[in-house]
């Protein structure tokens, strides 16, 4: 019974370590789909211009492209190989800003991905891909020029601090997808392999072990 009982003592601490490093396999992760929910925080001529309506969020008012947002989301591990930044947007009325850019931030670099409001209109909400490793610019860190498999733990929507245009935009939709993959959806979290090894080899272990005290 002691055996049985450690057997299943292991199992559970295994489990919950694997769990604790759950990796987001082949599903779409969603980082903020703005219903009602805007951003932590908004700096530069973005401060106080922010709407939060009720399927989006409006950049408006004073906002040009000195100017931007951030917010802090649980950690995403994902493969920047395979995956894709999705964010849907549209312009709003009165927008003079050429570009906006989305930073996602890792243990300890910036990531930027620029995108021209010239493939936006004013009418339809409008998805723009970009692979997550043909990032436009790179923030100051100590870190390689990759993502750290810690994972992302904040991103933002800003101007591109090239001038003083006015910005205005309507953000829809931002997410990670498997490249190729189909539209937002929420995120399935799928134990690591190594974490379902190590659980197969402990309990196999105490397997041989209770068998070789009971001879």
């Amino acid at each position: 019974m002691r055996t049985c009982s450690h057997i299943s003592s292991t199992a559970i601490l295994i489990l919950v370590f694997t769990v604790g490093i759950t990796q987001f396999v082949g599903a779409a992760v969603l980082i903020n789909n703005f219903n009602s929910n805007g951003m932590e925080g908004y700096y530069g001529s973005w401060s106080g211009a922010d709407t939060e309506e009720a399927t989006y969020l409006d950049i408006g008012a004073s906002a040009t492209e000195s100017g931007g947002s951030y917010d802090n989301i649980a950690a995403i591990f994902v493969d920047p190989a395979t995956y894709e930044l999705r964010i849907t947007a549209r312009l709003g009325g009165g927008n003079i800003a050429n570009h906006f850019n989305v930073l996602l931030h890792d243990a300890d670099e910036n990531f930027g991905y620029q995108f021209n409001t010239s493939a936006l209109n004013t009418s339809t909400f409008t998805t723009l891909t970009r692979s997550l490793d043909s990032w436009t610019f790179r923030g100051a860190g100590s870190g390689s020029p990759t993502f750290d498999t810690t994972g992302i733990d904040q991103y933002s929507l800003q101007g591109d601090y090239s001038s003083s245009d006015a910005l205005r935009i309507q953000f829809d939709n931002l997410d990670l997808e498997v490249e190729g993959g189909g539209g937002p959806g929420g995120a399935v979290p799928e134990p690591t392999t190594a974490g379902l090894v190590g659980m197969g080899i402990v309990l196999i272990a105490c397997c041989r072990r209770k068998i070789s005290h009971g001879k």
